[in-house]
C-alpha cells in the first residue's frame, strides 16, 4: 500500500510498472531478496508481460505459503495440552498437521512422538500403559481422548480435583488439612496442680472440676478452659 501511494503521488516518475516493480522490490532483503532475483529470472526467461499487480500476487502467495508452513510446523514442537480436554487439543492440533502440509502416513512416527509430548503427563501416561498401545496418529487421538474422557467423568462423580491441578503442588491432594490433637483425660492437669489438698478433696466430694469448680465435668472436658472447644458439660464418672 506504501508503495502504491508513493508510486501514485510520483507518477511523474514511477509511469509505468517495471518501474515501480523496480522501486517496491528495492526493500525486499534476505530471503525476499533471493526470491526477487528468482522471481525476476524465472519472468525474463518465460518472456511474461509482468505488471505490479502480479508482483505483489506471487510475493504473498509464496511467502504467505511458506511462513504459514514454518510457523506450524514451529508450534507442532510447542504445542501442549494444559488445561484444554484432550478434544479440544486434537482439534488445534489437526489444524497444525493441516497448516504444515505434512501427510499423516508418511510423518506419522514424528507426528506421534510430538503429539505424545503435546500431551499431559497422566493422558499419556494412561496410553501408554493400555495393553495395546496405539501405533497411528489417529488411534492416539482417538484413545487419549477417551482416556481424558473417562478421568474427568471419575473426577466429577467423586468430587476430586482434574488431572491438571495441583501438578506443582508437593503435598499429597489426599493429606489430612489438619491434625486432632490427642489430649489423655487422665493426665496432670497443671490448674489442679494449684490447689490444695483440701481444695482437691473438697471439689471430689461435690464432683466439680479443678478448673471452673462448677458440678457435672472434669477438667479435661470443662468448656471454660482455654483450647477446649466443646460446650457440652460431660458428667464426671
Amino acid at each position: 500500500m506504501d508503495v502504491e501511494i508513493y508510486t501514485d503521488v510520483n507518477a511523474h516518475i514511477y509511469d509505468n510498472d517495471i518501474k515501480k516493480i523496480a522501486f517496491a522490490s528495492s526493500f525486499l532483503v534476505g530471503e525476499a531478496a533471493a526470491w526477487k532475483q528468482l522471481w525476476f529470472r524465472h519472468t525474463k526467461n518465460q518472456g511474461i508481460p509482468v505488471t505490479l499487480a502480479m508482483f505483489f500476487h506471487d510475493l504473498t502467495t509464496d511467502f504467505s505459503a511458506t511462513t504459514q508452513k514454518s510457523e506450524a510446523i514451529f508450534e507442532l514442537g510447542r504445542i501442549k495440552q494444559g488445561n484444554k480436554t484432550v478434544e479440544e487439543h486434537n482439534i488445534a492440533f489437526k489444524s497444525l498437521i493441516a497448516k504444515a502440509g505434512l501427510d499423516a502416513k508418511s510423518n506419522n512416527d514424528l507426528l506421534v512422538e510430538q503429539y505424545r509430548r503435546s500431551l499431559n503427563q497422566q493422558v499419556a501416561t494412561k496410553v501408554m500403559m493400555m495393553e495395546n498401545v496405539p501405533v497411528s496418529i489417529g488411534d492416539w487421538f482417538t484413545k487419549a481422548a477417551v482416556m481424558d474422557n473417562n478421568w474427568r467423568r471419575i473426577q466429577a462423580t467423586f468430587g476430586r480435583s482434574s488431572p491438571n491441578q495441583n501438578r506443582n503442588s508437593n503435598k499429597p491432594r489426599w493429606a489430612f488439612k489438619s491434625a486432632t490433637t490427642y489430649r489423655d483425660p487422665n493426665a496432670m492437669d497443671m490448674d489442679a496442680i494449684k490447689l490444695t489438698p483440701e481444695e482437691k478433696a473438697q471439689l471430689q466430694k461435690d464432683r466439680a472440676c479443678f478448673h471452673c469448680r462448677k458440678p457435672g465435668h472434669i477438667a479435661a472436658n470443662c468448656f471454660r478452659k482455654k483450647g477446649n472447644s466443646t460446650s457440652n458439660q460431660q458428667t464426671q464418672e
